[in-house]
């Protein structure tokens, strides 16, 4: 079963801008910490849990050197289908398109930590009922997380860079067009290797990597409403037939057309 769990503490943490291909259970227990999504940036409170839909961009930042100390876990969407019921939908928490942020008093986050440390040890022994044990208790987790009556809380914003939040728009309103450097510094009249720079600077990673990452999760997509490759090539902005199935089968480990015929079909466009 396709499931990893951690319990960490430690005094400084700068994650990169990432994504997960599975959903991310993530609970905030203590520290100073911002969070970033790609479209806001907000403190956590300690006993904030955080159901994270497959493909959001993300990142965390502590702002004091004091522990931040968080749990938690990723699993396959389909996990939780499997283990919903028609009365129980465990996946609701994440059909939001906003990142829900929910508060657990102090008896649910026990509740919840106890539960993760448990499942941790059971995917570690990998012994004998091991596999019925994983569900039960990723069930338990699930439910907590899509409680009918959450208490949500209310976000605690930070300013996201204007230059980073405006790098991002531009890059989200013209995947399927150039988004070379050059395109950046004649769209923001500045520097190109300033602005490739700062990006790296701020959001862990290079400018052309997340850009291509997009691309990558964009095609994806396409290729679920089965478009032909050619024409998720030209909406995606590769432009080089060849260069896109390189960059797809680096960051997917298979090619397009495999990826195609294992995926299912979604609704036409």
């Amino acid at each position: 079963m396709d499931i990893t769990c951690n319990h960490k503490i430690n005094d400084h943490h700068t994650s990169p801008f990432h994504y997960h291909n599975q959903c991310e259970l993530y609970l905030f227990l203590r520290g100073d910490v911002d969070f970033y999504t790609e479209k806001e940036a907000f403190k956590l409170q300690p006993g904030t849990l955080l159901p994270i839909r497959p493909n959001h961009w993300h990142k965390a930042q502590t702002v004091k050197n004091q522990p931040y100390e968080r749990f938690y876990l990723h699993f396959p969407l389909e996990e939780a289908r499997k283990l919903s019921t028609t009365k129980t939908d465990l996946t609701t928490c994440f059909h939001t398109q906003e990142l829900p942020m929910i508060y657990l008093n102090q008896e649910k986050r026990e509740e919840f930590l106890f539960l993760g440390k448990t499942l941790q040890k059971i995917l570690l022994q990998n012994s004998y009922g091991s596999d019925v044990l994983i569900r039960a208790i990723l069930s338990q987790l699930l439910v907590i997380a899509n409680n009918p009556t959450p208490s949500l809380l209310p976000k605690n914003l930070v300013q996201l860079p204007p230059l980073i939040a405006e790098m991002l728009l531009f890059i989200d309103q013209n995947l399927n067009s150039d988004l070379s450097i050059a395109a950046f510094a004649k769209h923001f009249f500045m520097n190109g290797a300033y602005l490739s720079r700062y990006f790296k600077k701020i959001m862990g990673l290079t400018l052309q990597e997340y850009i291509i990452d997009k691309r990558i999760e964009f095609a994806k997509e396409l290729l679920a409403y089965g478009l032909t490759l050619e024409e998720v090539v030209q909406r995606t902005g590769f432009g080089n037939y060849y260069h896109f199935i390189r960059a797809f089968k680096a960051r997917v480990g298979i090619s397009p057309g495999a990826f195609k015929k294992i995926t299912p079909r979604i609704s036409p466009l």
